[in-house]
């Protein structure tokens, strides 16, 4: 019955107590989470949403509506970047990632911003960092907003700097799955400009299903119980599948108690996954058939997953589920429907590193629950595939 989790983050009893404390002061705990946000990230101003997406989306709306012209968005990346933008009503239009480094390829960059671009979003996959100098320099000679979706970079570092304190404007994910979790909301914070980020409604984050989450993820979030919330299908574990946008609400104050209550928590653990992704990184040096992305030069990953590039065929997947791999995101931006009408024209020839990824990305996990048998089992089985 043991099933390994794709991710997780740590959660403890403690900290869910304070979730029902947070849940019963609500403003004590958000403005708390709020003061942190700004002194840990260099941020001038911080706005608390019910989610990352929807910090995403106010971020995409707000640097629009300064700049104009489309919101440059990577081509390959979670779903809920085609919700934010859907959410926002921009214009789209796409740049191609390099699977090498997992960072968006400079030369499809700039070719959007001569296409008009001026809002460009920039994204940490799986924890990898990006080279922010050339993104500022980029984006400032066009005069475009950089906006950094740091969903998945907390912990990473690019000379010296945390993640996080990059972009213009810089969004934050407490979801499930991320290294730093409330049992959901997010954050939008901006470092000066003339981009007013708006407060969603005072009150209106739902405790009941922040309180719900975290209990879930601190008791079945473990592999010995992790196959009851896997075996129901609504769940979508597993999955990457679009949602659409709903309106902005605050963080609740369960949420915003336990952001606050697993900091330090959730720093230990990204030591712990660095480890954990350079013993991926030795076992699987040199394995035939198997690329393995590295971080751009002076960066540091927060490795929240370990990626690998390789054609899997569907029996060995199911037989690496079991040891936490998951697939990448199943598509390109392009091809999700709901984005099509507000897409500007993307080349296919703009997109062919997101489409690499697209067809041979999986990941395996980095969390402290990973043990070394699960480690050489799956090591087994990708040589075994590749060999």
């Amino acid at each position: 019955m043991r099933r390994q989790l794709p991710g997780t983050s740590p959660i403890s009893a403690g900290a869910l107590v304070r979730a029902l404390t947070g849940a019963a002061t609500g403003r004590e705990a958000v403005d708390g989470l709020r003061d942190l946000l700004a002194r840990r990230f260099e941020a001038a101003t911080v706005a608390l949403y019910g989610s990352g997406t929807q910090a995403l989306q106010a971020a995409m709306a707000g640097a629009h509506e300064v700049a104009g012209g489309p919101v440059a968005l990577p081509g390959y990346s979670c779903f809920d970047m085609a919700t934010a933008a859907v959410g926002a009503g921009v214009p789209v239009i796409l740049y191609d990632v390099d699977p090498a480094t997992l960072a968006p390829d400079p030369d499809s960059l700039e070719a959007v911003l001569r296409k008009g671009a001026r809002v460009v979003v920039a994204a940490n996959l799986y924890g990898f960092p990006l080279d922010w100098d050339v993104l500022r320099e980029m984006a400032g000679r066009h005069g475009a907003v950089l906006v950094e979706d740091a969903a998945q970079g907390v912990g990473s570092r690019w000379r010296g700097r945390e993640g996080g304190t990059f972009g213009d404007l810089t969004v934050l994910s407490f979801g499930r799955g991320k290294g730093w979790t409330g049992g959901g909301g997010g954050a939008l914070m901006a470092r000066g400009g003339d981009v007013h980020l708006p407060e969603p409604p005072r009150g209106a984050g739902s405790n009941l299903r922040s309180l719900a989450v975290a209990v879930a993820l601190w008791t079945l979030g473990r592999p010995r119980t992790f196959w009851l919330p896997h075996a129901v299908p609504g769940l979508h574990l597993g999955e990457t599948v679009y949602h659409e946008p709903v309106p902005p609400v605050e963080i609740s104050g369960a949420s915003a108690a336990l952001v606050l209550a697993t900091e330090e928590m959730a720093r230990r653990e990204v030591e712990l996954r660095r480890h954990r992704a350079a013993e991926w990184r030795e076992a699987l040096r040199g394995a035939a058939g198997i690329t393995l992305p590295d971080p751009v030069t002076d960066g540091l990953s927060a490795d929240l997953r370990f990626p690998v590039l390789s054609r899997i065929h569907t029996g060995s997947q199911e037989r690496l589920e079991r040891f936490g791999a998951a697939p990448g995101y199943p598509a390109v931006l392009r091809d999700i429907p709901a984005l099509g009408g507000s897409m500007a024209m993307t080349p296919q020839s703009f997109l062919k590193g997101s489409e690499i990824l697209s067809a041979s990305l999986f990941t395996l996990p980095t969390h402290s629950l990973v043990s070394d048998a699960d480690i050489r089992h799956a090591t087994a089985v990708l040589r075994e595939m590749t060999g």
